[in-house]
């Protein structure tokens, strides 16, 4: 399998999580830069989410336009995802989350802005100065689907976003999403060997 070489990591939150609408759109117009300089398709995470934004979508449509994976977080109300931005984009990949018996998670956001589904619930990962801690969240969904969506493009580095998402979708797994949400696809991101 193809990797991603190059990781990057743009901040568009504070310390504290918080942040504003601006501060988000010049993080993925800068994404959206990089992408135009490199001529090629990348992947971008974008884990957090607010209230439905025309501005904070349109962002993302751009990027994607200009050759951007762009995989974000489905929030964790227990809502509808199209309530929210950039959940809401539908050039995005929007993630919602399951569990370890691949229900849909109780916070979860649901519904048809959805486009699948991944581990979201216990997730350990890297921390702070050199440690690890436990979370859940469809943030953690978002980060499962977009390293394998740089999986895909390493593999296939000439491929379009188009085609990136549709190899996504295609080898997911479909209908083992307990309790998906009304109007979600029960689709569950799988890493085809």
């Amino acid at each position: 399998m193809g990797t991603a070489r190059t990781l990057r990591a743009q901040s568009v939150l504070g310390p504290d999580g918080s942040g504003s609408t601006a501060g988000v759109i010049s993080g993925i117009n800068w994404v959206t830069a990089q992408a135009k300089a490199k001529n090629k398709t990348v992947v971008a995470n974008l884990s957090l989410g607010g209230a439905f934004s025309a501005a904070v979508n349109n962002a993302v449509k751009a990027a994607t336009s200009a050759g951007v994976v762009f995989v974000v977080a489905a929030g964790g109300d227990n809502t509808s995802a199209c309530n929210t931005s950039p959940a809401s984009e539908p050039s995005a990949v929007t993630v919602a989350a399951t569990t370890k018996t691949d229900a849909r998670a109780s916070s979860s956001n649901y519904g048809t802005c959805i486009d699948i589904f991944a581990p979201g619930t216990a997730i350990t990962s890297t921390w702070i100065n050199n440690g690890t801690n436990t979370l859940s969240g469809t943030s953690m969904a978002a980060a499962h689907v977009a390293g394998v969506a740089a999986l895909l493009v390493g593999q296939n580095p000439t491929a379009s976003v188009a085609t990136i998402v549709a190899e996504l979708i295609a080898n997911s797994t479909p209908n083992v999403v307990q309790s998906a949400g009304a109007g979600s696809p029960n689709k569950l991101a799988y890493v085809k060997q």
